[in-house]
């Protein structure tokens, strides 16, 4: 209930309360489920915020331009819009650890082992901030070889973190954080870095990336994002996985 109150909160065991609420309600028709659930994500897209809203539709894309791929997300803006409404298109194709325990840079890491362990395309989905407590790992992947591909989310400090003080009246501290140049750091790793310019282009540049023996860093500037996709029509409903 931390996000959004309960209606009607229920304490009870889990078997009493079931058994209790199917009594209560009415049959209803075979096929209304997949019409109410369409109908719920909808309504849930509509009410994202526009940093969520634009993490949803990032998500999407990757999902639609590399069949079979694995998501690792770290404690991002995006991930979080994942843990919402993401759908992967078969098991085992999304991890993240943003469950409010902060364990920041996760997924660099947690991408590498994925990527060696299922060799399918892999994308680590990490913030600016998130990425500067395992930067070193890039070492690791580009030692591999590996053709990981990082998305690097930038809002220059703990965009979140920052946004959740300021809704409450809280003034910031601690999140505004010196923001180095990751891709003259990638590079120094001997790996690819691309800022992108046109959220039009991440297809092709995530295409590129699987035929490199090298991990590629691709920066996305978060109010950039944002801004190119505010205001386009809707984004389809993630598909049902299979």
């Amino acid at each position: 209930m931390r996000g959004r109150p309960a209606d009607q909160a229920l304490i009870s065991d889990a078997a009493l309360a079931l058994e209790a609420l199917a009594a209560a309600v009415s049959p209803r028709p075979p096929g209304d489920g997949a019409a109410r659930a369409k109908s719920a994500r909808s309504g849930v897209r509509k009410a994202l915020n526009p940093v969520l809203r634009a993490g949803a539709h990032l998500m999407e894309v990757v999902r639609d331009t590399l069949p079979g791929v694995v998501i690792v997300g770290d404690s991002a803006q995006p991930v979080y819009a994942g843990c919402i409404d993401y759908a992967a298109t078969r098991p085992r194709s999304w991890f993240c650890s943003a469950t409010g325990y902060g364990t920041l840079g996760y997924a660099l890491p947690a991408a590498t082992g994925a990527l060696i362990g299922t060799r399918r395309p892999t994308v680590c989905l990490i913030g600016d901030g998130g990425i500067q407590f395992t930067l070193p790992e890039l070492g690791s992947a580009r030692e591999a070889e590996l053709p990981l591909i990082v998305l690097l989310w930038n809002n220059n400090g703990y965009g979140e973190i920052k946004s959740y003080m300021e809704t409450r009246g809280i003034e910031p501290i601690g999140v505004d954080i010196f923001t180095p140049d990751f891709l003259t750091i990638s590079r120094g790793f001997g790996c690819e870095a691309h800022r992108m310019k046109d959220h039009r282009e991440l297809p092709a540049l995530l295409e590129a990336a699987l035929l490199r023996r090298c991990p590629t860093v691709i920066e996305i500037v978060e109010a950039d994002y944002i801004a190119a996709i505010n205001g386009q029509e809707e984004p389809a409903l993630p598909a049902v996985a299979e």
